[in-house]
């Protein structure tokens, strides 16, 4: 597998953030966004089929603060509601909001600013001759022209991701300085099969103000499946 050895720097940050894992009742955030929620804002200013992205650290810049909010949702799947209305009708139907709302209470976070380091591998889907220079090129230009696929977000739709080229130099939040703070089990990614995903969960903490696996310097290495050159 070939990994560009080049260290990309990427500045993120907005007003309220909400970064849950994959099977909790009521909306809690994690202190930072798991490596998948990065890589989903940076294939979101860049992503072609022949690059994989690799989030290393996450850098904390400002102090975790909270904010409180409740929010109507859907407690039901379309594709749920579809297979049994269509068994239970003979026909497929759509969602109706007033019988599937569900009103949830949200702990995210407030005024935050990260600075992912990224790297990319190449994967099975790239052309023959193709060189690495040109994609890093290519996320390049679109960072520093502000440019996106499409609108990056921080968890959930309403709440906008703004991005950035990196400064050359920053400081993690004072509060977090000189201290290791433990946060658990974290959701790395998610491995998809014919029926299902599979979530991928790795031990995190928060040292020096650096979002990283328990232990270590960096975040864990995530291949995806199937797509990487061997």
């Amino acid at each position: 597998m070939y990994l560009h050895e080049r260290i990309i720097n990427v500045r993120v940050k907005g007003e309220k953030a909400v970064f849950c894992g994959p099977k909790k009742d009521e909306p809690v955030s994690y202190p930072a966004p798991p490596p998948s929620a990065a890589r989903g804002i940076v294939e979101a200013i860049f992503w072609k089929p022949a690059i994989f992205w690799h989030i290393k650290r996450i850098h904390i810049l400002n102090p975790i603060r909270h904010f409180e909010v409740r929010v109507n949702e859907v407690k039901t799947r379309i594709q749920e509601v579809r297979a049994v209305r269509a068994i239970e009708e003979k026909r497929e139907s759509a969602i109706v909001i007033e019988e599937e709302r569900d009103q949830r209470h949200i702990l995210g976070l407030k005024n935050v600013d990260y600075i992912f380091e990224i790297q990319f591998s190449l994967t099975n889907r790239k052309y023959s001759g193709e060189p690495p220079e040109k994609f890093e090129e290519m996320f390049l230009r679109r960072l520093n022209l502000g440019q996106c696929q499409f609108t990056p977000c921080l968890g959930r739709r309403d709440y906008p991701a703004y991005f950035e080229a990196a400064p050359e130099k920053w400081e993690v939040a004072e509060e977090l300085r000189g201290k290791t703070i433990s946060v658990g089990m974290m959701l790395l990614d998610r491995r998809y099969n014919e029926w299902t995903a599979i979530p991928d969960f790795f031990e995190a903490e928060i040292k020096n103000g650096v979002l990283v696996e328990a232990g270590k310097d960096e975040l864990p290495f995530y291949a995806c499946q199937g797509r990487l050159d061997a």
